[in-house]
Parts: C-alpha cells; structure tokens; sequence
C-alpha cells in the first residue's frame, strides 16, 4: 500500500463543469471488453457506498461539497474515503491514482468481457495496449503542444489544478499561467474542465514525457520564467 493510502485527502485533480468526450479517446485504442475488464477489477473492492463517495468527490472537488451532494456527514465522507484507499492500496492525493479512477468509474461495462480480458488494476490503462500503441495515442494526443505549455500542463495536472503552486513552481504570474493554460486548450481543441479530457491528458503527457519536460529546463531572467515563451 502506498504511503497515503490510508489518508483521508482534501482535494482531487479537477473541478469539472462535464465529463467532455475526444476524438482520441482511449476507448478508440484500447478494446472495450479490456477496459471494462480493468475498469472492474480495479473498483472491485470498493462497495457502493465508497464507489459513490469517490464518484462525488473526484467530481465535486472537497470534502464539503461531496457530503452536501451525498447527503451525508464531512466525517462520514473523509471515513468512506479513507477506507476506499484503504481497500484499494491507492494514494487518492496523487493525480495518477486520480487519472486512473476517473477513468475507470466513467467506462461502460461490457457484457463481451471475457476471464482473459481481466488485467492487474494496480497497472494503469495504457499497460492494456502495447507500448508503441500507447505512445503513439498519446503523442497524436498532445505531442504538438508547444513545450513550456506542456510542461505548464504538467504541472498544473500533476498538482491538482492548482493554479497557485503551480505558477510560483514555473516562476510564472497567475495570469499568465492562466493565458498559458488557455493557449493550451485552445492547441489541444480540449476542454480543460473536463473530468475525462482531464484524466487523460495527465496519462497521455506523462507517457512521452522527457528529462526536458520539466520546470528546471525553462528559460529563466530574474527568477521568473520568461514572459515570451512560450
């Protein structure tokens, strides 16, 4: 189990006004029966009242907001949520762990699922294709994004749409991370409040990420990413 499985988080990757669709959606290249199949084993653990308690939370964005959608008690939130990580052996703060159970919770079961289909849940869904398939998805995916937006993209997904850790991480000002993260949304044709385009673009810039796809290697003056770049 990881480190934080057993911690009852605060905050999760997205605030999302839909679940959104794409014309690179990883239903298009992993088969259904497979993903189902993994979608499954990966929830199995969990009951209902957990499942549900997940659903809200990764949709709703904090504790508060899942209890008054739910009906339920902030305690009684932060208990499901617990032992969800708990039963699962999952670290809920991370993004990954994140990306991969938005991704499962919102994949149709399949009734063609076959015992051959089922794969290790504690893998991501990309490990259903292989590798050459993965990464061409994922580069067609978001491999033209220019790359200070990439890695701006990065990390802003990797800390939980926080748009405040991640300009002062960048060296950026507020605004015009925000200017960033709209440029990118605009050369990804995506909607960056979507729980799924979300989920999978935080998969897809971390399967072609590189050594240069990280803060330390933007251009900096004075402490402060330069303004011209991208």
């Amino acid at each position: 189990m990881s480190a934080g499985a057993g911690a009852a988080p605060g905050r999760r990757l997205v605030h999302a006004t839909g679940l959104g669709t794409r014309a690179l959606a990883l239903a298009h290249i992993i088969p259904p029966g497979q993903l189902a199949a993994w979608a499954t084993a990966l929830l199995h653990p969990l009951d209902p009242p957990r499942r549900r308690a997940l659903d809200a939370w990764l949709r709703c964005g904090s504790v508060r907001a899942t209890a008054h959608a739910l009906g339920i008690s902030c305690p009684t939130v932060r208990a499901r949520l617990r032992t969800a990580g708990e039963q699962l052996g999952l670290d809920l703060a991370v993004a990954t762990t994140q990306a991969w159970l938005l991704i499962a919770l919102h994949t149709p079961p399949s009734a063609t699922a076959t015992r051959r289909d089922f794969a290790d849940p504690a893998r991501g869904p990309l490990h259903l294709v292989p590798d050459d398939v993965a990464r061409d998805w994922a580069t067609r995916l978001v491999g033209d994004l220019e790359r200070p937006l990439r890695i701006a993209v990065r990390v802003w997904l990797t800390h939980l749409g926080s748009i405040t850790t991640t300009a002062t991480i960048l060296g950026l000002h507020r605004a015009t991370l925000r200017q960033w993260l709209d440029r990118a949304a605009d050369q990804l044709a995506a909607d960056l409040s979507s729980l799924t385009t979300r989920a999978e673009l935080h998969l897809a810039i971390e399967a072609v990420a590189g050594p240069d796809d990280s803060p330390e290697t933007m251009p900096r003056l004075g402490g402060r990413t330069y303004p011209q770049h991208p």
